[in-house]
């Protein structure tokens, strides 16, 4: 179980809150859509909390879906109500150590540690001693940063894009930085469009939580102007807390990646980041801006 929740709002009343209302709303009906879902929250919660609170929800299996339909907020759901009780219980108490306190890892981290994403088939009753959740890591080293987080990253979706926004805006609440580097995002071409929409998604949220001023993406990819066939682009994933660690890494920012299939990385600690952040920045630097995000 993750705390994106908790990690956004910070607060337990906020957490206790979307509970009630989750609750009140299953209360009338046992089936519900996902826009009737989240609409008596959208008066007390500022910006769209749609796309990331319905598939947190369904990540978490609080929900359950019933019917899918091409957009989450169109699907039915019902609500696994033992599983939002454990749920919600653990985000209250998170948000609580939050609200006290700065968020900081308990120990001391290793310098080098290995991190991936098994599907559940191949993970379930098979915990390997050792290897970290590459979710996990991707997540705590957001929300660790003081200064900036880079995200490079050739690849998004919805739901990657979902999974990252809580910690990232909060983090930029706090004056933390965040850059993006993306592949292929200035093309009008077919899946590259598939690969800019959640991003557009993302810098609206920045928008509509007011600091998207702390928000820059750019794109590293060549075309042949003439065949228009692509000369080099962005393959590499790395994630860049500050300069003092970083993830380095097979998975994509999509839910394939991040739950789905296998994919193994390693999070650095201490000076061998410094590197990676110095080869980041020349990569920035011969990277594009994206224009035209809200």
């Amino acid at each position: 179980m993750g705390y994106e929740l908790a990690l956004y709002l910070g607060d337990p009343e906020l957490v206790g809150i979307i509970e009630r209302t989750i609750a009140d709303t299953f209360s009338r009906s046992r089936i519900v859509s996902g826009d009737e879902l989240v609409e008596g929250l959208e008066t007390q919660f500022a910006g769209d909390l749609r796309v990331p609170l319905l598939l947190l929800l369904l990540r978490e299996q609080v929900l359950i879906k019933v019917k899918a339909a091409p957009s989450v907020q169109d699907y039915l759901l019902r609500l696994d109500a033992e599983k939002a009780r454990d749920f919600f219980q653990a985000q209250r108490m998170a948000a609580r150590i939050i609200e006290e306190s700065e968020f900081r890892p308990a120990r001391r981290p290793k310098a080098v540690e290995l991190v991936a994403t098994l599907p559940s088939k191949v993970a379930f009753g098979n915990e390997v001693e050792g290897i970290g959740s590459l979710d996990a890591a991707i997540r705590r080293l957001i929300v660790t940063a003081s200064r900036d987080v880079w995200v490079v990253n050739p690849f998004f979706d919805h739901f990657g894009a979902a999974t990252v926004e809580g910690p990232l805006i909060g983090r930029a609440k706090k004056g933390v930085r965040i850059w993006i580097i993306g592949r292929d995002l200035l093309s009008s071409a077919g899946k590259s469009q598939q690969n800019i929409e959640p991003l557009k998604w993302l810098a609206r949220r920045f928008t509509e939580s007011k600091v998207r001023q702390a928000l820059q993406i750019r794109d590293f990819t060549e075309r042949d102007e003439e065949s228009g066939r692509i000369t080099y682009a962005l393959h590499s994933k790395i994630v860049i807390s500050d300069e003092t660690a970083c993830y380095v890494g097979s998975a994509n920012v999509t839910e394939t990646s991040l739950k789905v299939n296998f994919e193994l990385g390693v999070v650095l600690q201490g000076p061998p980041v410094k590197p990676v952040r110095d080869l980041v920045g020349l990569l920035w630097n011969a990277s594009r801006a994206v224009s035209g995000l809200p």
